[in-house]
């Protein structure tokens, strides 16, 4: 069983067991994300649910429930990536059972049962998220970095290199780790790359 824990970073103390609701699921890794607008913690439960932590550290239940998204995919969408903007959790998924499958990302308000948009990438995944200037960016599973115009996700840039590793395990093995884009104060993005050729 999966448990979140937490401790006063400001006085120290002892670590305390949080949880409620059904336990989180433990044949999947969990990445976390806090959503400012609602100060809750999000968490992937599933390979395609996500749910959430109140201030009290209640878990909710599993999806549909306020404050929890079920994507619906039958494990045909992997969530590999979460972000939060000022007003959105953008969650990135990877075709992970079927390479000629496209990947997407969403764009959720982090409250309602279903997703407020959904974006098809040109790519099998999107391997990774970053926020800046409360802009979402993503990395697709070609290497190509791409940035939230308000309506779409449009390349700005492509790794420098065409021989990419093509392996589709991209939790362990892929091209970037799912927290490897993060923004600068400066305006720069740091890409943190495995397995060019």
């Amino acid at each position: 069983q999966t448990e979140v824990w937490s401790l006063n970073a400001a006085s120290g103390g002892t670590w305390t067991k949080r949880g409620g609701a059904a336990p989180l699921s433990t044949s999947n890794y969990h990445h976390l994300v806090y959503f400012k607008k609602f100060d809750r913690l999000y968490v992937r439960d599933t390979i395609d649910t996500i749910r959430s932590f109140n201030t009290s550290y209640t878990l909710t239940a599993v999806p549909a429930v306020d404050y929890s998204l079920g994507l619906g995919t039958n494990g045909q969408q992997q969530i590999l990536a979460i972000k939060a903007t000022g007003d959105s959790i953008w969650i990135g998924t990877g075709a992970l059972t079927n390479l000629v499958e496209k990947g997407r990302i969403y764009q959720w308000d982090g409250i309602s049962a279903q997703p407020s948009s959904e974006y098809v990438l040109n790519a099998n995944a999107c391997v990774a998220l970053c926020v800046l200037n409360n802009v979402p960016y993503a990395m697709d599973s070609d290497g190509k970095l791409l940035r939230f115009t308000g309506s779409s996700f449009e390349e700005v840039a492509r790794l420098p290199s065409n021989n990419l590793s093509s392996v589709n395990n991209y939790i362990n093995e892929g091209l970037l780790h799912p927290n490897g884009l993060i923004p600068t104060r400066d305006g720069t993005i740091l890409a943190l790359i495995n397995n060019i050729k």
